[in-house]
């Protein structure tokens, strides 16, 4: 989903912990923790659960993307960028 292997596969990961971690959260609620019942305390179970599918469907789009960049023949390069300093 961008052009650069390494911020895919970056974001992907990201997109990846994110429902696991809520996804726990979740689990342990519905095991009766009580810690876990005041994070949820706003969210429905079918907007939970909705929006960990979502998070979910991002992480598997971006890391899709990083290994398919990754088996490219030759990767664009990466932008060189200067410093303020070096530009004068």
């Amino acid at each position: 989903m961008t052009a650069r292997p390494r911020l895919s596969g970056t974001l992907g990961i990201l997109f990846a912990v994110t429902p696991a971690s809520a996804a726990a959260v979740a689990i342990a609620a519905a095991l009766g923790v009580d810690a876990a019942f005041g994070a949820l305390d706003r969210y429905t179970d079918a907007g939970l659960w909705t929006g960990i599918l979502e998070i979910t469907a991002l992480a598997a789009l971006y890391l899709n993307s990083a290994a398919r960049l990754r088996r490219l023949p030759a990767l664009p390069a990466e932008p060189k960028f200067r410093t303020p300093r070096a530009l004068h």
